[in-house]
């Protein structure tokens, strides 16, 4: 009689090399990140953004893409850097 309850062995951990590309500039940063044999593509694809946003400047967004730090837009105490063409203030037309 088989155990149709058993449980999955454990996770199989391993080094992955994941590039990310500015999607501006095209400028590539790869680095080698702990991953599962469980995790999709998009998953190991996220740990490399969420490391990069978090410890190399980096933006990373579903709006903008992904923006190395040299291609963000530059958040100012007047608004946006003059490199910027964007407006902080959303018309009566554009999704708030």
């Amino acid at each position: 009689m088989s155990d149709s309850t058993a449980q999955p062995g454990p996770l199989t951990t391993f080094p992955l090399r994941v590039a990310v590309y500015c999607d501006k500039c095209g400028a590539e940063v790869e680095h080698d990140y702990v991953v599962h044999d469980l995790m999709t593509h998009q998953q190991r694809l996220d740990v490399a953004r969420m490391y990069l946003v978090r410890n190399e400047g980096w933006s990373c967004t579903s709006d903008d893409g992904d923006l190395c730090p040299r291609c963000q837009p530059v958040i100012t105490a007047f608004g946006l850097g003059p490199n910027d063409k964007r407006s902080l203030i959303k018309g009566p037309d554009q999704p708030r």
